[in-house]
């Protein structure tokens, strides 16, 4: 489990939520460790708005370890969250925002195609999720 009083890095995190043998070999596991370092290093600096350098072999690394057919992301994905579950439940308390204020708002909708867009809205729902 990464603590608060712990770096926050990739290579940490995914050591925390998956095991090597959640994937076919150690290479991918590595992979994803470079993946994930990349992401975190993305976000840490959300105040600055220009795109963070992401080298070329980076970005081949992540297609490449997106389209393989040997990893099984259903089973990541359970990991990810029975591993967010085990966290939460170590948790003394847990305070969730869940904002169910009814919105008269059609989103998607666009001011030359609101009608034919919000059929949902016209016939009286509080909320609409039409595509854009």
């Amino acid at each position: 489990m990464l603590l608060p009083q712990e770096p926050l890095s990739g290579k940490g995190l995914i050591e925390a939520t998956f095991r090597l043998e959640d994937l076919p070999d150690a290479r991918l596991f590595r992979r994803l460790e470079t993946l994930a370092s990349g992401m975190l290093r993305s976000g840490m600096h959300e105040r600055d708005e220009r795109p963070q350098p992401t080298k070329r072999a980076e970005r081949r690394g992540a297609a490449r370890l997106y389209a393989n057919e040997r990893i099984d992301s259903d089973l990541l994905a359970s990991r990810a969250q029975q591993r967010c579950a085990e966290a939460i439940a170590q948790l003394p308390s847990v305070i969730v925002a869940h904002d169910t204020a009814p919105s008269s708002i059609c989103m998607g909708a666009t001011s030359r195609a609101t009608p034919a867009l919000c059929a949902r809205a016209r016939r009286g729902a509080t909320w609409c999720t039409t595509a854009w």
